[in-house]
């Protein structure tokens, strides 16, 4: 789903406190949700369906006449719900759709109040997703892996 940035700002959708001025919303198209959120689509994940969702959207506001596509509040996609999750999906899927961070939020370290939820939360009460979380707290404390790179949340762009 997406709306012109003005609507989004307008119905308060996610990041609309970051937009900037409202004098730039003219030209900018802001990605709401993409494709299955939740519980209810993760077994639909890695098929192309967002990728072929984008790249119509993209095709659509060129032909348009939008000069831009943002989104707003996107993960590191460091741990397994960036990906099953969420309605947004992690940085990483969008640089690979050509879309640039220009802006980070949020934390640069995971408390370890943070990490000990990141571990109790196993919605699919899947063993394996548990044990990567595992692997990942661990690594994360013993400072193997950049916490400040995955921490943060993301808002990305493409011009058009």
């Amino acid at each position: 789903m997406f709306l012109p940035r003005g609507v989004a700002r307008e119905r308060r959708a996610t990041g609309w406190e970051r937009f900037g001025p409202a004098a730039e919303d003219e030209g900018a198209l802001t990605i709401i949700n993409l494709a299955f959120c939740s519980l209810s689509g993760h077994e639909f994940r890695g098929k192309g369906i967002g990728k072929a969702l984008v790249a119509t959207t993209l095709d659509w506001a060129k032909q348009n006449g939008w000069q831009r596509v943002e989104v707003y509040g996107a993960s590191g996609g460091l741990f397994p719900w960036d990906w099953y999750d969420a309605c947004i999906p992690p940085r990483l899927f969008w640089e690979g759709r050509r879309f640039l961070v220009f802006a980070k939020h949020g934390a640069t370290t995971f408390s370890d109040d943070t990490l000990e939820s990141v571990l109790a939360d196993n919605p699919r009460d899947d063993p394996i997703e548990h044990q990567q979380k595992v692997q990942l707290a661990t690594a994360l404390r013993r400072g193997e892996i950049c916490a400040e790179f995955y921490a943060r949340s993301y808002d990305l762009r493409r011009v058009l």
